[in-house]
């Protein structure tokens, strides 16, 4: 009954107290209580958004930090729209956390020496490199090691050793209920397929204290980890070890700072010289958490030294793990993906390397962090909060271990495109123009112009999109519109010019391997003109590229599309959808020019795609049989009736040919052959009827020619849009 007669204020009070105390899942439900009362305060609301932020519901977190700056616009709490990027970065939506990002930023530029101006300036650049980043994990296996280690509770700083003993950390969550305090303690499971019922390590408690971050030293002989007081104070203590048991407990002096925070220390042989990696907040380091280091002379760790500012920023470094020169660490300052992520630099204590991100899949949208990895089992271990960890309530609250494992090695190679499968997986690369261009009112097929002289037009433009899109808009919309047309150009139009340069080089590399290539290339339209005249418009597109490809670096692979380099060759198959293609939400009236020319949408629909690279038919294969076209657009088409079409093809082999067989994906398309053997120079037919019932959409269809032995499948392609 007492529960009952709490006011709202009386559940601020506690709530406050537990935020005090850094009992953030408390301060949390007291909120919530609060908020349960008296739903329209905005101060309660205020707390909540915050305590959901500290126990990493993101979610939640954007949802109330948005309610909260749509209702004041930055006048009552300046920072709202500063957090609401914060939590749009943590659940991945980088394009409007780099909206809102600019916004705050432009908004506190009036003291550029401020932390809010500094980190949003830093996230502005970070959301930038999200967006632009390829997800490639050739090479990588990435897992959950799942029960019984990882709970829904949390579970980080693993360390695994060279006989299989997995060590790690475990929170277990304070009871606001029963008022008991959460507790960090450390465990161990050993590792045969499956790792083991944890056990807690009894040797090193205290009442009183909570203890992580172990990690073993040279030889094995020396654990060190932190020993944290209740409001999470720590120092680093080292312990003797024999077998199972861990003895002389007692703090490492030296390296341990009064009234700062000494904690995840990693003692390592470098030049054969034990040195200590280990974060703190002490004064002289560059920002909140850094990295120190500390060398052991005569069999004691010397006076820290700051790692440095090309390590170290105004946030913080954790975790700090060294092996085969680079320094690992996770940092919520760096460029990255989300609030941690792991990084690395090559070097020794005094001449660390800027930092280099991880990538995907290491590194998530949430927090990343206390990276390990034993080269001689070939294992890496981390923890992370990302989407998919077991959770104590939210998708992200709570810290599980990973498991990382090398197709080869640790340090792989810096170019992940080694093959032409590699390659495929740089793809699409997408490449975009501006209405009816190159070439505007023709029905050409073909452009003597380059796709980077359209790229140019189209930039020559971006001003004017800016203009048309935020036309009649006033203030914050108006603002918007050309954010998203600056956007648009950023991480579509110049990403496709700096993809295409890339994938490109990667491309010449690759033929000049003797390998004969196929690139297919997909074109598109916005529907502004009829099918045919988008059919012409998409081959002009294409056409243009290949100018470009025919120019790049003073024609290097001209040798390559004219089959005469002696190596590779490089040949193009080119699927123009036309306007059938098109969103059908995209305007087609002409008059409205801001939507069917300058709208997002429309632009979108403008573009070429490099779809996929793949070996090219032996040239017998060409020689052989000779179709009159290896595609046909049916355009739009009604699911009611079948349409049909008839292919040509040549015998070119200089001798009979007999066809073996044609098949289809599904019994919706029906081939049918005039004559299944031709002389030497004989053509014939290819009847092909498809049957659209019960599909929807786009729609493509292959046939397959299967001729003599020795003679490679020829395959032909029909595509339609069902209406």
């Amino acid at each position: 009954m007492s529960l009952l007669a709490q006011k709202p204020n009386d559940w601020i009070k506690y709530g406050d107290q537990a935020a005090e105390d850094g009992d953030w899942y408390a301060a949390r439900h007291y909120y919530e209580e609060a908020l349960q009362l008296d739903s329209g305060s905005f101060d309660i609301q205020l707390k909540y958004a915050g305590a959901l932020r500290m126990v990493k519901d993101y979610k939640k977190a954007e949802y109330y930090y948005d309610k909260l700056f749509t209702k004041d616009r930055g006048q009552i709490y300046a920072e709202g729209q500063f957090w609401l990027a914060m939590m749009q970065k943590n659940n991945g939506d980088y394009s409007d956390a780099l909206r809102n990002f600019k916004k705050f930023n432009k908004k506190v530029k009036r003291d550029k020496s401020s932390y809010l101006y500094l980190k949003s300036d830093k996230e502005i650049e970070a959301c930038t490199w999200a967006l632009n980043q390829r997800r490639n994990d050739t090479g990588i296996t990435l897992r959950n090691i799942d029960a019984p280690v990882n709970t829904d509770e949390s579970e980080f700083a693993p360390w695994l050793s060279s006989d299989s003993m997995l060590t790690f950390t475990a929170l277990r969550q304070s009871d606001y209920h029963t008022g008991s305090e959460a507790q960090v303690q450390v465990y161990r499971s050993s590792f045969d397929s499956t790792f083991s019922q944890p056990s807690l390590i009894e040797d090193i408690l205290e009442v009183g204290y909570q203890y992580a971050n172990v990690k073993f030293g040279p030889g094995n002989t020396t654990v060190y980890f932190s020993r944290c007081d209740g409001r999470q104070n720590c120092d680093i203590y080292q312990a003797e070890v024999d077998g199972l048991e861990w003895y002389n407990v007692e703090p490492v002096v030296s390296v341990n700072k009064a009234g700062f925070s000494s904690s995840m220390p990693h003692v390592v042989l470098i030049a054969e010289t034990p040195v200590m990696f280990f974060a703190s907040n002490r004064a002289g380091g560059q920002g909140n958490m850094d990295i120190w280091w500390s060398e052991m002379i005569e069999g004691e760790f010397a006076a820290p030294v700051n790692a440095g500012f090309e390590i170290n920023s105004a946030d913080n470094e954790v975790s700090p793990f060294y092996s085969g020169g680079q320094l690992y660490f996770s940092s919520d300052w760096h460029t990255g993906f989300g609030g941690f992520d792991i990084f690395r630099s090559a070097g020794v204590p005094r001449e660390f390397a800027i930092p280099e991100n991880l990538g995907y899949p290491l590194n998530s949208q949430a927090n990343d962090l206390y990276y390990a990895y034993n080269t001689e089992l070939q294992t890496g271990l981390f923890a992370s909060n990302r989407i998919g960890s077991y959770s104590l309530e939210g998708e992200t609250c709570c810290n599980d271990i990973y498991m990382v494992q090398y197709e080869d090695s640790l340090n792989k190679s810096d170019d992940p495109y080694e093959n032409l499968e590699d390659l495929n997986k740089y793809l699409p690369v997408t490449l975009y123009f501006h209405n009816d261009e190159p070439n505007p009112n023709s029905r050409d097929t073909t452009t003597t112009l380059s796709y980077l002289e359209a790229y140019d037009s189209y930039q020559a433009l971006k001003g004017k999109y800016r203009n048309e899109n935020s036309k009649g808009l006033k203030q914050e919309e108006k603002e918007d519109a050309e954010y998203e047309v600056d956007e648009f150009y950023e991480f579509f139009v110049d990403k496709g010019v700096s993809d295409l340069a890339i994938f490109t080089d990667l491309l010449l590399k690759e033929l000049r391997l003797g390998t004969d290539v196929e690139l297919i290339i997909r074109g598109f339209a916005s529907p502004r003109a009829e099918s045919d005249y988008n059919v012409n418009l998409t081959k002009r597109r294409t056409s243009s590229l290949v100018n470009y490809l025919s120019l790049y670096n003073g024609g290097e692979l001209l040798p390559f599309m004219s089959d005469s380099s002696g190596f590779g060759s490089l040949t193009f198959i080119e699927i123009p959808y036309g306007e059938y293609e098109a969103d059908s939400a995209v305007s087609d009236v002409l008059e409205n020019e801001k939507a069917s020319i300058y709208g997002r949408g429309a632009r979108l629909e403008r573009k070429i795609m490099i779809e996929s690279v793949q070996r090219a038919k032996p040239t017998l294969i060409e020689e052989s049989v000779q179709f009159d076209s290896d595609v046909h657009e049916f355009g739009k088409i009604s699911s009611r009736f079948p349409v049909e079409h008839t292919f040509t093809f040549t015998n070119n082999s200089g001798d009979s040919l007999v066809i073996d067989s044609v098949k289809t994906e599904c019994g919706c398309t029906v081939p049918t052959i005039t004559t299944w053997e031709l002389a030497n120079g004989e053509s014939t037919e290819l009847h092909v009827v498809f049957d659209p019932e019960g599909k929807k959409g786009l729609v493509t269809k292959t046939v397959t020619l299967y001729t003599s032995p020795g003679i490679e499948p020829k395959l032909i392609r029909i595509t339609a849009e069902v209406q």
